[in-house]
């Protein structure tokens, strides 16, 4: 399975302009290749839950000062390809655990309660999961 890491809730989304260069570069990197789409580094998360959001997932304070609510990959199945969190109770996890999670939950995430939606391009989850990453508060 490739992954894709794409997003977390903190300050300054990437433009719609760098998501379109990234998903250009996907789409045309060979099928084989796995993939990083993170548009910046993340900061290393840090272990202080300073809150909840409005769908229950804990905020992290980082050591750099910023929050993280949640942190996502998106990974191909046989059947397409989906988005789902690597973030669970304030850690993250590498993207095959949070898979096992998110699998022994029918794919709904544990947190929010909200199912993960299979994409049949990886366009489509890609443009998914930056309208997702922009509508993070």
């Amino acid at each position: 399975m490739a992954d894709s890491s794409l997003s977390e809730s903190r300050g300054g989304q990437p433009s719609g302009s760098l998501w379109r260069t990234l998903l250009a570069e996907a789409l045309s990197a060979p099928p084989s290749t796995e993939m990083s789409m993170r548009p910046r580094p993340m900061p290393p998360l840090g272990t202080q839950i300073v809150g909840r959001t409005a769908e229950g997932r804990p905020i992290v304070l980082n050591p750099d000062g910023s929050f993280s609510t949640e942190r996502s990959t998106t990974m191909q199945f046989d059947d397409g390809f989906m988005n789902f969190p690597t973030m669970f109770g304030g850690r993250e996890y590498p993207p095959d655990d949070a898979a096992n999670i998110m699998e022994s939950n029918r794919w709904i995430d544990p947190e929010t309660g909200r199912r993960a939606v299979r994409y049949p391009t990886l366009e489509e989850a890609l443009l998914a999961a930056g309208r997702r990453s922009s509508g993070i508060r």
